[in-house]
């Protein structure tokens, strides 16, 4: 059985704290390879995905490379705008960690 999730590589901001865009793509967790290769995505279908209980995770740098990281969640920004937000942020885990696009 396929063991597959959405992760985000990468991350455009407008602002300070409000993330336009995700790179988006669909993940083999037990092969680790990409059932769907990211591509730019808007914020709110990232969002939809998550209210619709699908699991979305951070491809986190980790030596050289990527690796899953945590889940991510919905958030509201400073101004109320819905956003993204890891679940967790353990040390050197971070959404600003991600690169940018």
């Amino acid at each position: 059985m396929e063991n597959a999730v959405y992760a985000i590589t990468a991350l455009r901001w407008q602002g300070p704290d409000e993330i336009e865009q995700a790179m988006m793509g669909l993940l083999d967790v037990d092969r680790m390879q990409w059932d769907l290769a990211p591509a730019p995505t808007r914020t709110t279908t990232v969002i939809d995905r998550l209210l619709d209980g699908d699991t979305v995770v951070a491809w986190l740098p980790q030596e050289g490379r990527g690796g899953v990281g945590p889940g991510l969640q919905v958030a509201l920004s400073r101004s109320g705008l819905e956003t993204l937000a890891l679940e967790d942020e353990p040390p050197g885990a971070r959404l600003q960690d991600l690169p940018r696009f």
